[in-house]
């Protein structure tokens, strides 16, 4: 796929076409600010991906202004349903409607649509390539407002890695590669977490956020006469505390994918096939009273299997290029609910299947001065065996059995992008893409503390429709200035039904101080935005300036109008990073303030988040040519971050002060 990348710290550099390989290449995260895979807006963050060290992968990519997990937590605290990223600040979703590949193959969750972060390890990736905008290019179902492509690391040679910092920190990797032939890794983490609620609030209940995780990969490869060929591997697993004893999950994770590319007298053509497979067991506890002294569980989720199989292949000549691609995913939950002191009373099981077909082609024209790219995308879906089913304990008498209506349909992508300058660029791009709903969202209800969520069998797929017009320019100074109105219709959110204590029949009973609340589609949302960023470079000195600001609202919900005028919830106005970076004879130190603007924590809007500014700092050394140090230090002063609040005022903590020490040997 040809692409417009900007390094870091040149954010508007030349514009250059580039195929993936060669982005594979590049040492620093790119940001791609474009419609679809387009050349439009230069926006980008001053991050390198050499100094990805110490800090999980999330942490680094939240550099960017708009790029965030759901809350405000990062990997190491946030519960793993609640790491879908969002961009751009079109609506935070728990599942996510951002794209997120690793060597083209799409890592989103095949039941829920989030990542497992703590899986990928930061020193092992090679490029990142952050593309705003929706995606209309493989998979583009998943891609609602943009993309995170992931390239791997090559070796030749080895790498051991042990790291140590607060709250009982300790990680240990190796990385060992022959090339093209040859990628193996491993590692190792856990920590004792840290507390989620403040001191003042906490009780007898409430314990660290305890999570220990392995993972390991082996990639085979074999340069061929027009091409190559490869093939990977990769396993993670996890262990988490959630704050209380009986909130905790674990994950079993296998992904196998097999990729080739060839050149045909100029012309390329690639494919990926992959198979994932997911094992999810997760429970939520409920405290029973105000002093936090009693805890029940809730909700035992003991078996959440699901896979996915899926493909793509695109063929490239010259101006032209045209790809498939296919998904077929599948999952479901099986769990014990309804505990009312004595244990579990009943049974559910609730899931479904989806398949996805979709085809694309892209025209490209570049001269000196202009570049013009059209797109346009086809996809057919199928969302079937769909079904929830509902059982007493006692004697296996049916409570609940429905079985969904399948739904299908087929639905058209696309947009087009301009760009006309040299060292002065106006750029142009309007387009539309969308996001089928996860199987999640359709099916599986679930409880966090007294709030319940139910699913919704019927939902509608996500429409965005982005119009954008911007300015950048090339220099010792760097400069990108972009604005955008986008309109999502039928967004996927979490709508409040009623406040317990009380009975509903959607929900059955919900406790005092909880909230009963249902997935549902937002008739329209729009998102009116500014994108900023400045960069320079003066001698050994960097700097770097990226800012966001999102004027988000619900426009129209004829299912309620109340709603009407609202912000999306954890969506912020305002987002800036700010950064320095000084290199010297043996390394690189660096420093960064983060703000995030107040935003809402519940769809009414009741619920306040305040804004928050965080600095953080980095160093690395090179003791020689075989040894390396790395320091990493987040969030230095301790400010409070507040990623959450319940009804009755608990506030959930995040990114609280850490500080890691990493040492690396080089073989």
């Amino acid at each position: 796929m040809l692409l417009s990348t900007v390094s870091l710290l040149s954010v508007n550099a030349p514009v250059q076409s580039q195929t993936d390989a060669e982005v594979s290449d590049l040492k620093e995260i790119q940001v791609i600010g474009r419609v679809f895979d387009l050349k439009t807006v230069a926006t980008r963050v001053d991050v390198r991906v050499d100094q990805m060290k110490g800090a999980a992968l999330d942490q680094h990519l939240s550099q960017i202004a708009g790029l965030k997990l759901f809350r405000r937590a990062d990997s190491f605290t946030a519960h793993p349903t609640t790491q879908g990223l969002s961009l751009r600040g079109i609506g935070a979703n728990a599942a996510g409607r951002v794209l997120v590949t690793l060597d083209g193959m799409p890592l989103n969750d095949p039941f829920g649509g989030w990542l497992y972060w703590s899986a990928y390890n930061p020193a092992q990736i090679a490029s990142v390539a952050v593309v705003k905008g929706g995606s209309v290019g493989q998979f583009a179902s998943s891609g609602l407002s943009g993309q995170v492509r992931l390239n791997s690391r090559s070796l030749d040679g080895g790498h051991l890695s042990a790291s140590f910092g607060s709250q009982g920190r300790q990680a240990l990797s190796l990385a060992y590669g022959k090339g093209d032939r040859l990628q193996l890794s491993a590692g190792w983490h856990k920590g004792d977490g840290r507390y989620l609620l403040d001191e003042s609030q906490r009780g007898g209940v409430d314990i660290k956020t305890a999570f220990e995780n392995k993972h390991v990969s082996l990639s085979l490869g074999q340069k061929l006469e027009m091409g190559e060929v490869g093939l990977t591997y990769r396993y993670f697993e996890e262990e988490r505390v959630n704050g209380i004893s009986t909130s905790t999950n674990s994950t079993q994770a296998h992904d196998l994918s097999m990729r080739g590319a060839f050149e045909f007298g100029g012309d390329t053509l690639e494919y990926i096939q992959w198979y994932k497979k997911r094992d999810l067991v997760n429970s939520f506890g409920s405290v029973r009273d105000e002093s936090r002294s009693i805890e029940r569980i809730a909700l035992d989720q003991y078996d959440m299997p699901a896979w996915g199989l899926g493909g793509f292949f695109r063929y490239v000549s010259g101006p032209l290029e045209f790809g498939a691609d296919y998904q077929r995913l599948s999952g479901e939950t099986n769990e014990n609910f309804r505990n009312l002191g004595a244990g579990f009373t009943r049974e559910r099981r609730a899931g479904g299947d989806q398949l996805l077909l979709g085809g694309y082609s892209r025209l490209h024209f570049e001269e000196e001065k202009y570049m013009i790219m059209v797109t346009g995308r086809m996809d057919s879906y199928k969302v079937f065996n769909g079904g929830r089913y509902e059982f007493n304990v006692s004697d296996n008498s049916s409570v609940r059995d429905e079985n969904y209506d399948q739904i299908s349909d087929t639905i058209f992508s696309g947009g087009i992008s301009a760009t006309y300058g040299r060292n002065w660029q106006v750029t142009f791009g309007a387009n539309k893409s969308w996001r089928l709903p996860t199987l999640n969202e359709y099916y599986r209800p679930f409880r966090v503390g007294n709030d319940i969520t139910e699913a919704n069998g019927a939902l509608k797929p996500e429409k965005l429709y982005t119009l954008e017009a911007g300015l950048r320019y090339t220099g010792n100074v760097s400069f990108g200035l972009n604005f955008y109105t986008a309109l999502l219709k039928d967004g996927v959110g979490n709508i409040t039904i009623g406040f317990g204590p009380g009975f509903y029949p959607l929900g059955g009973f919900v406790p005092s101080g909880g909230v009963l609340r249902q997935r549902s589609n937002i008739d329209e949302m729009v998102t009116k935005g500014i994108e900023m960023n400045v960069s320079a470079t003066q001698g050994s000195w960097r700097f770097a300036l990226d800012y966001l600001f999102a004027d988000n609202e619900i426009t129209a919900f004829d299912n309620n109008p109340d709603l009407v005028g609202k912000r999306s919830i954890q969506t912020p106005k305002h987002s800036v990073t700010l950064s320095t970076e000084y290199d010297f004879s043996k390394g690189i130190i660096s420093a960064e303030g983060r703000y995030s603007g107040a935003m809402f924590d519940d769809d009414m809007n009741a619920r306040s988040l305040a804004d928050v500014l965080t600095f953080n700092l980095g160093a690395t050394y090179e003791v020689n040519d075989a040894v390396h140090l790395h320091l990493t230090a987040h969030n230095i002063f301790d400010s409070k971050v507040i990623s959450a609040v319940s009804a009755t005022g608990l506030e959930t903590l995040a990114q609280g002060r850490s500080v890691v020490l990493s040492v690396g040997y080089a073989f």
